[in-house]
């Protein structure tokens, strides 16, 4: 009877943490983080005069193949996993004037992406991070080789 009692408390424990993850979306409470219930990740093709062609995708879902013009936006949405906040996202990136296929970890919880809108903005040189207040943060490309313009992530 006593296993039982212990039983059904640790039930009633994690069902209450369940909760208060599914209800918070995306606050901090007294310094915990808790993922937000929705994330929107925005790329805006940041090359000057060149076309950008992407593919985005994470372990369950692929997002497909998506070409941008100069100062064009494309946007995807996913809804992280409260319990196992390991959500990452990754993107390939090709243009005319470079054969090397570009990655980039697009969204990635381990890097520290806490966002509800994530906008990136793609320039030759690397992937910048937009925020909210204008400031730029930008990270290199893990560039391969000649790829003849192929996106196969």
């Amino acid at each position: 009877m006593e296993l039982f009692k212990t039983l059904i408390m640790l039930l009633y424990t994690l069902l209450t943490i369940v909760i208060c993850f599914k209800n918070v979306g995306g606050e901090s409470v007294d310094g915990l983080y808790f993922p937000p219930k929705t994330v929107t990740v925005r790329i805006t093709n940041g090359l000057k005069d060149l076309q950008l062609n992407l593919h985005c995708k994470d372990a369950q879902s692929d997002y497909g193949f998506q070409t941008l013009r100069v100062g064009e936006s494309w946007s995807f949405q996913f809804h992280p996993d409260p319990l196992w906040p390991t959500s990452l996202y990754f993107c390939s990136f090709t243009w005319l004037t470079d054969t090397r296929l570009h990655r980039f970890d697009i969204y990635s919880f381990r890097r520290g992406d806490r966002c509800r809108e994530c906008d990136w903005l793609i320039h030759e040189s690397g992937c910048c991070r937009v925020f909210s207040n204008g400031q730029l943060k930008c990270f290199d490309w893990k560039s391969v080789g000649d790829n003849n313009y192929s996106l196969g992530v």
